[in-house]
């Protein structure tokens, strides 16, 4: 898990506004994950979105 940590990090500093666009990342095996234990991403995605609207990225 610790490993999933670091991976959620790196794309968190991806992740933000470029210009009207929200850009957020999430590696295929955290989505893989979620979806088997709980079958949905909607709250996840929500606060990745929040989150990423919170960042200007260059």
């Amino acid at each position: 898990r610790a490993g999933v940590e670091a991976v959620l990090l790196n794309c968190a500093a991806l992740s933000g506004l470029r210009g009207d666009l929200c850009v957020t990342c999430l590696p295929d095996a955290v989505v893989a994950e979620l979806l088997e234990e709980r079958g949905s991403l909607d709250t996840f995605l929500r606060i990745r979105v929040r989150e990423a609207r919170l960042r200007q990225l260059n």
